[in-house]
């Protein structure tokens, strides 16, 4: 029953990632079709990502009152509305209208069932949860660039991508029976679980280095989600189809990066993982740096996303660890809201250094966050080892 359980959650994040990287990728047609400047995808990114952020804040709340199974087939919904919204869209405000459900739905779906992973299964079945991610955020921006070579609509591309949302649902309603079932083992831990707030979190020093790890992991890989694309069409030269197509390689390394990481869980620990992560990554920004050709571009932006794609699964499943069962859920709700934090300031803070600058500083600002990511986690790790003694 766990095992059918978790597959359930694997599909869940699927579609928890198809909608992360639609933006990014139908971004360079969006604009044009929609006759407005380039750097109001910051925008989207940041009503999208500041609804998802005070979701997850929520969460664990609702979590306590409610079951995880019901806020995921809810949170599904509201991301198959907003997407099937976006799809028929005229103008920037609707899309920013539909945008509200999207981010509702994202942020529920995202808190609650990293924190029901990382407190009832293991280091390598988180790392596959989010390698499912990994396949969302894959198959969208594909989606995106057949949909425009084909069809030359992205409009096209969001209705593909609703209608498979709106599968995911469907099977998310099925399995609340199963829910119910092992809700009974749950309540003891139910009763013992703490839920904290926002000024209590922020006044514990491992919990704010924990919250800006995930801002700066997640603030770096939105980067890529929402920019890489018009890095690719501008500063490279590929035309809208090309470029979503480049922007899949980063994607693939995210998500491949996530399922090699639940193979060697056994071998490394999350820590270790993390680190290796961030090495790759500072290969990817030196091949996308360097003045080689956009093959060479796309490799780094590949190994970008494999090096970065296991921090976030692997802090995650650090959490317990680190900050007992008891109020796990509250601390993983708060580095969620790190997350989204990230999410809703960086990308459009980079468009706007972009927009006054050039698309030429893109591998720049990720080296930077590189190394301040780096001394966020050994200075955590520290932290965590001398309290442990």
């Amino acid at each position: 029953m766990a095992t059918i359980l978790l597959i359930i959650i694997y599909i869940s994040f699927i579609g928890l990632g198809i909608p992360d990287s639609l933006l990014g990728a139908a971004w360079p047609a969006m604009y044009e079709d929609l006759n407005v400047p380039v750097s109001s995808a910051g925008w989207l990114s940041i009503i999208m990502t500041a609804l998802t952020m005070i979701s997850s804040l929520v969460s664990p709340r609702i979590i306590k009152r409610f079951s995880v199974g019901r806020i995921t087939v809810i949170s599904v919904f509201l991301t198959v509305v907003g997407l099937g919204g976006i799809s028929i869209s005229k103008d920037l405000l609707q899309i920013c209208l539909f945008s509200i459900p999207l981010g509702l739905g994202a942020g529920a779906i995202d808190a609650g069932l990293n924190g029901y992973v990382a407190l009832h299964y293991n280091a390598r079945q988180i790392n596959f949860l989010h390698c499912f991610y990994g396949v969302g955020i894959t198959v969208s921006p594909y989606i995106i660039s057949l949909a425009l070579d084909k069809f030359g609509s992205w409009r096209t591309g969001y209705r593909i991508v609703s209608f498979a949302q709106l599968v995911i649902f469907i099977i998310t309603v099925f399995s609340l029976p199963l829910w119910k079932r092992l809700e009974g083992k749950e309540q003891g831990e139910k009763a013992r679980m703490k839920t904290l707030s926002v000024s209590q979190m922020f006044k514990m020093k491992n919990a704010r280095l924990a919250f800006y790890i995930f801002l700066i992991s997640c603030g770096f890989e939105f980067i890529c989600d929402v920019w890489a694309g018009s890095y690719f069409n501008i500063q490279r030269g590929l035309d809208s189809a090309s470029a979503a197509r480049a922007v899949t390689f980063y994607f693939i390394g995210i998500t491949l990066g996530r399922f090699l990481a639940g193979l060697i869980s056994r071998f490394l620990n999350g820590w270790q993982i993390c680190y290796v992560g961030m090495a790759l990554v500072l290969l990817g920004v030196i091949l996308v740096a360097l003045p080689l050709s956009t093959v060479f571009a796309i490799f780094g932006v590949f190994f970008i996303g494999f090096g970065n794609g296991p921090v976030y699964p692997n802090m995650v499943q650090i959490t317990p660890e680190c900050f007992g069962r008891d109020i796990s859920a509250s601390i993983i709700s708060f580095e969620m809201a790190g997350c989204y934090v990230g999410i809703t300031a960086i990308p459009p803070i980079f468009g706007f250094a972009a927009k006054r600058t050039s698309f030429a500083i893109f591998p720049y600002v990720i080296l930077a966050m590189l190394a301040m990511l780096f001394v966020s986690t050994v200075w955590l790790s520290k932290l965590n080892k001398t309290m442990e003694n």
